[in-house]
């Protein structure tokens, strides 16, 4: 189980996270909880949401957390795509 902290760059907010199963989880399935759990906003043709992996490029393909390359310890940096924006 690793411990990491969010960050959603876009607010500035930060949420720390523990007990999460960095080879189980993805990122789709991060950002679903994020916004289910009210730290996301969302509604129809709002932004999209992006991970952005430890190498600073924003993750566009579904894969677990390990695999995109985070850690215990780790930050994992959210950003809004604006509609029309191309990441």
């Amino acid at each position: 189980m690793a411990e990491l902290t969010l960050e959603i760059i876009n607010t500035g907010e930060t949420i720390p996270v523990s007990d999460l199963e960095l080879g189980q989880v993805t990122n789709e399935e991060l950002l679903s909880e994020l916004i289910a759990a009210g730290y996301l906003y969302y509604e129809e043709g709002c932004p999209e949401y992006r991970i952005i992996n430890p190498q600073n490029s924003p993750v566009l393909e579904k894969s677990s957390l390990s695999h995109i390359g985070f850690c215990n310890g780790d930050t994992i940096r959210i950003v809004a795509k604006p509609n029309g924006a191309v990441l």
